[in-house]
């Protein structure tokens, strides 16, 4: 992962997951580019002026940004960064391809809901293939011990999909512990293709009855292992989709100070 690109809407949440992406670019030698959308809601006698404000008042957060960002990190690669107007989702979405990593903070102050996977990040992460690792209010950045990945019993089909994964337990020398809920008769385990992919990984497996939902199991085994990161794989109508869908009450799974990383299995996924 040598490409990062960090959305900003320059509130706490944009700048604490901004803080995030520097230490971690600058341990794994990776170039930072920074995005910031906007809309402009105005009268057309208005428009003009008040968006030359915007911009200018954007332009100047994104210097302190980055001179912020040479104080943390002095000798970093080159920071770009592009102002962009129109909506956050697909403007965030469509520039992403280009990168190896989507670094997004929570709870932003216009965009992101109170819970931990705000619209936005969750908006993101259906459209697009590339990686997202959200960044929750409280997170700091520290070296990974332990990742959390937590699997359906569905196939993953490449070693791709675990690719970032992989690089940020080896970038920190962590214990992988692969979970899984066991929904019953019709459920098929994980897939043991799972650990020739981790080959060379330190790795085991974990598994729980469904006796609560699958989020609170989730949940449940991160806290008790004091687990630094959780790991999803998005699918198509999958397991992930009760993780995300809109009754599961996302502040019991996902209210925890680690960040999240939503890897894509892009041979099945095509929304959640």
């Amino acid at each position: 992962m040598k490409k990062i690109l960090v959305p900003t809407d320059f509130s706490p949440y944009s700048q604490n997951a901004l803080n995030y992406a520097i230490g971690l670019a600058r341990d794994m030698g990776a170039s930072l580019h920074l995005l910031h959308t906007y809309l402009v809601h105005a009268s057309a006698d208005m428009l003009i002026s008040i968006e030359r404000y915007i911009r200018e008042d954007a332009e100047r957060m994104m210097e302190d940004n980055r001179q912020w960002i040479h104080k943390q990190w002095p000798g970093h690669p080159p920071v770009t960064y592009d102002i962009i107007k129109g909506n956050a989702i697909p403007v965030i979405a469509g520039m992403a391809d280009q990168y190896d990593l989507v670094i997004m903070g929570t709870q932003g102050a216009s965009r992101f809901k109170d819970i931990f996977l705000g619209s936005t990040t969750n908006g993101v992460c259906k459209a697009t293939e590339t990686p997202v690792l959200a960044i929750p209010e409280n997170a700091r950045y520290r070296p990974l011990r332990k990742i959390v990945l937590a699997v359906d019993d569905y196939e993953v089909t490449g070693r791709n999909v675990l690719e970032p994964l992989i690089d940020l337990a080896e970038l920190n020398d962590a214990d992988i512990k692969i979970f899984h809920t066991d929904l019953g008769n019709t459920d098929l385990g994980v897939d043991p293709i799972i650990g020739m992919y981790l080959a060379g990984q330190d790795y085991s497996f974990h598994y729980a009855p469904a006796t609560v939902k699958v989020n609170e199991s989730i949940h449940t085994f991160v806290e008790a292992e004091k687990a630094d990161m959780l790991c999803l794989i998005g699918r198509k109508r999958a397991w992930i989709n009760e993780v995300f869908h809109r009754s599961v009450t996302r502040r019991e799974v996902f209210q925890t100070e680690i960040p999240l990383l939503v890897l894509t299995d892009i041979a099945v996924i095509t929304d959640y």
